[in-house]
């Protein structure tokens, strides 16, 4: 019975570490300078308090840090990402706080480096943002004939956005609450690994200065077997009050050569529209596209050592590169700028 447990037993305690070292040959990106950083780390610390056998409280925090990132300073030290109560009633369950946001294949574990194969999940479909949802989650699940399932998570609150963007003139560090947001997450799974999902939101965009609103849809596809895992995801978002109307997709794979020895690869682009006040100049850019491969060594007790190196081409860095010239009545497309970097990093988790 658990009414007889003590609190050791109903306590459980769960941490993770991802942390490493990155240097870029010449432009910084994603908080990588070209001197090198050893401040680049996430720490997780959950505690989950089981209330009864079909209830449970959920607390976890969150440490960041960024290098030399412009989203460093907005950044506190530590936060609390999960704070949430859960409530299983059959294939139902409801989370009210602040829960992990299901949002395509990695979101709810974007921060366990363990199980990623590259130091973080691509940042051009993830950003700073929606890591949790300050609401309600429902979350159901249905087992079909054939080995196939259905999963839907239906979500209405709040969360953060932080981004950073190249506009004409220069590179803004964007900090928003998103409001009222309302969306959902489906998923197909079938026989041989294969996953296939769809999300869909949109949800008010306040700042001190502006509201306005967004639109976001998402694809994704994964295939998940003993040899190896091929997944590829398309993102969109779209709004007013700013303008904005950005597509990310990425495709990867991992190659499992050993139980001790991965190798992943990765293709990121991200295309992005730069607005005018006159609205007939508006431009679409490359704003990245970016090639990464990994080594991934997994050691005792759960730790990954990865070795990567990425190479990038386009306009969003951590030092504004213009990506568009006005001429008259014109806009012509500057040159992209190209940027080598690697990252050594090692995680753990239990």
């Amino acid at each position: 019975m658990l009414s007889a447990q003590s609190l050791e037993e109903r306590l459980t305690i769960h941490a993770s570490l991802n942390a490493g070292y990155g240097k870029s040959n010449d432009l910084p990106v994603l908080g990588i300078p070209k001197e090198g950083t050893v401040d680049y780390r996430v720490m997780t610390l959950q505690f989950r308090y089981q209330m009864a056998p079909n209830d449970a409280f959920v607390v976890q925090l969150l440490n960041r840090r960024l290098g030399s990132s412009p989203l460093a300073g907005v950044l506190n030290d530590v936060t609390t990402q999960m704070a949430y109560w859960q409530h299983r009633a059959g294939a139902i369950t409801t989370k009210v706080g602040r829960t992990p946001l299901p949002r395509g294949l990695t979101n709810e574990v974007r921060y366990i480096g363990t199980v990623l194969p590259f130091f973080r999940q691509p940042f051009e479909i993830s950003g700073d943002a929606f890591d949790a949802v300050d609401g309600v989650l429902v979350t159901g699940r249905r087992d079909l004939a054939k080995g196939f399932a259905v999963e839907g998570h239906a979500h209405f609150g709040a969360s953060e956005n932080r981004s950073v963007r190249a506009t004409s003139t220069e590179l803004t560090v964007r900090s928003s609450r998103a409001h009222n947001m309302i969306g959902a997450q489906g998923y197909l799974d079938a026989p041989g690994g294969v996953r296939l999902g769809v999300f869909a939101n949109k949800y008010e965009r306040r700042t001190p200065t502006q509201t306005g609103f967004r639109n976001f849809v998402a694809y994704s596809g994964q295939i998940d077997r003993s040899f190896g895992v091929l997944r590829a995801e398309h993102f969109r978002e779209s709004g007013e009050s700013p303008g904005a109307d950005l597509k990310s997709r990425y495709v990867q794979a991992v190659a499992k050569l050993h139980p001790r020895i991965h190798l992943a690869g990765e293709h990121i682009r991200q295309t992005q529209r730069v607005f005018f006040t006159d609205t007939r100049l508006n431009t679409d850019i490359p704003s990245v596209r970016e090639t990464g491969a990994a080594v991934n060594l997994f050691g005792a007790a759960g730790t990954v050592f990865k070795f990567e190196h990425r190479w990038r081409n386009g306009y969003t860095y951590d030092a504004f590169v213009a990506p568009t010239t006005v001429e008259g009545n014109t806009v012509r497309i500057n040159p992209s700028r190209a940027t080598n970097y690697w990252i050594a990093s090692v995680a753990t988790s239990f």
